[in-house]
Parts: structure tokens; sequence; C-alpha cells
């Protein structure tokens, strides 16, 4: 009788679980030494309103201790960020082969990954961009082209956030910085104008550069397919890339005239690692206005 009267003035003031439980889990001895005392039903009353008090007076403790150890396991429990791993190069430098294997490699890891890639040819921007590169005798300005080509990433930012927010790691085959180093490379295209419509786009944890002979790229398989595959092209995509990684910190070459396994250990150790020191930093956005030190004019032809 006594136990259903302070639970009932319990649960008037609270409705806390773990208060309850906390009432239940003691209320075996409490009654036990109150019903020992000979008194009438209204001094039960008096002790059980004592009680209530005491509760009470321990609920924010009880509430407090839990509400850190709720904290507590959110840090420990939250989802750790993916990492943003970006591949760059020159045509057939071997980016494509890299980023797939990469994903396999690090799914085996159980490393949640996906690949992507730019640009992604399957959007609105994307099928009109395919048809440029592939068809030499279609004719675009070439700054509407360069906002063709950052529009096609643009548009791929909520995805790409999504992703990484769920801890599943990037792997992605070209990026700003190729949007910018190839239409640097063109005459009449400044590399400031260039890169201004990347700004604030989700910024790369790490940049791997594909380092490979020029003569050595021109004899792989299908080299010239497309618009900007030839040796003078390339020779000035290379020239901003090398500006590029100047300017940026997250750059970092790899030598791709090794064999494709042996360049895939070492990308998959870099991987790994920035992985593991990305996780809870908080993602970062695209800043060139920091490092305007270049221009390209009409002189680059």
């Amino acid at each position: 009788m006594l136990k259903s009267e302070v639970m009932t003035q319990i649960s008037a003031y609270t409705t806390q679980p773990a208060l309850h439980k906390r009432a239940n889990w003691g209320f075996d001895g409490c009654e036990l030494h109150l019903n020992a005392i000979e008194t009438q039903k209204k001094h039960k009353r008096k002790w059980a309103n004592v009680i209530v008090s005491v509760l009470l007076a321990l609920n924010d403790l009880i509430f407090e201790q839990e509400r850190v150890s709720i904290e507590k396991s959110a840090i420990m429990g939250r989802i750790k960020r993916g990492a943003l791993i970006v591949f760059e190069g020159v045509d057939r430098s071997g980016k494509s082969t890299q980023c797939k294997k990469l994903v396999e490699s690090l799914k085996k890891q159980n490393v949640k990954a996906h690949f992507m890639a730019f640009p992604d040819r399957t959007t609105s921007t994307g099928k009109l961009i395919d048809e440029y590169l592939r068809n030499k005798d279609c004719k675009v300005n070439d700054h509407a082209m360069h906002l063709l080509f950052s529009a096609n990433r643009w548009e791929n930012v909520d995805k790409m956030k999504a992703f990484l927010n769920d801890g599943i790691t990037l792997i992605v085959d070209r990026y700003s910085y190729s949007g910018i180093a190839y239409s640097a490379a063109k005459k009449n295209m400044e590399i400031d104008w260039c890169k201004q419509p990347e700004n604030g786009l989700p910024k790369p944890d790490k940049v791997l550069f594909l380092m490979v002979n020029q003569e050595e790229i021109m004899l792989r398989p299908d080299f010239g397919n497309e618009r900007y595959e030839n040796r003078e092209i390339q020779k000035k995509v290379f020239e901003v890339y090398q500006q590029l990684f100047k300017e940026n910190d997250n750059f970092e070459s790899i030598d791709s005239a090794r064999s494709i396994e042996d360049v895939q250990v070492e990308v998959l150790k870099k991987t790994l690692e920035t992985i593991k020191s990305v996780e809870n930093l908080p993602l970062s956005t695209l800043d060139f206005s920091k490092n305007k030190k270049y221009s390209v004019g009409s002189e680059v032809f």
C-alpha cells in the first residue's frame, strides 16, 4: 500500500524512467523499515512524503549523471566521417584504374568506400559535357564550358556530403583541380578566373597526383580519343597542375610508372592514414582566393 502511494506521488512529479526504476529497486528495504515503525497511517504518509522529497532531490544528480553518460556514448558511438580522396593527373595516367582498385581494397579491409568520377556524365550537365569531349567538332565558348564543368561538380555536392557524413570514404577520379588545369591551359583563360567557381566545394582531404612520363602516356591504349588528348595540351595541363601542387597543402605525388600493384600498395597506405587523421575533423571547403599567385594568359599556346 505504502509503495503504491509513493510511486503515485513520484509519477505526479516526474516521468523519468530512471527515477522510477531506482525507487522500485530500493523500495523493499524502505518498506521493511517503515512497516517496523508502529505509527498511524498518517505518519506513514508523512514518511512517504519525506521519501519523495529525498528522491526528487536526488533526481537532478541522477539526471546529470545519465546526461553525461548519454553524451559520452554519443561521442563514442557517433559516425566518424569518411575521407574525401581525389586522384588527379594528366590523361591516361592510371587514375580510373587506381580509384576502382582502391575502393575494392578498402572494402576488403571493412572500410566503407564509394567511387565517383568527374565529370559525372549521367547528369543533365554531364551529358552535354560528354558530347563536347567526344565530338571534337562541337564548338562551345571556353568560359561557358568551364562553368558547365564546375556546375557538374556543384550538382553532386549534396550527394558527396551525404556519403561523407555517413562515414563513407569517397574515392574521386578528377575534381576541381582538373577543371582548373584543363581550362587554364587554353588561350585567353586566366587561372584565377577558373578557380572562382570552385570556391565553396568540399575540399579534398588528400589529392593523390599520379606522375608518369608523357611519352609513356601517349603509348597507352585509347590515348587521343577525346578532345584534350594530344601532346601540347597535356604539356600545358601538367604545367598548371605543377602550380596547383605548390599552392595547395593537400597534394601528394605518386609515381605511377610502376606496376599497378605497386602503385595500389602506396595509395592504399596513404588513404588509410588520411581516413584515420580526418575522421573526427569537420569537412573543409575549397578557397582558392588565398593563393592568387599565378595567372595564365594568351601566351599559353
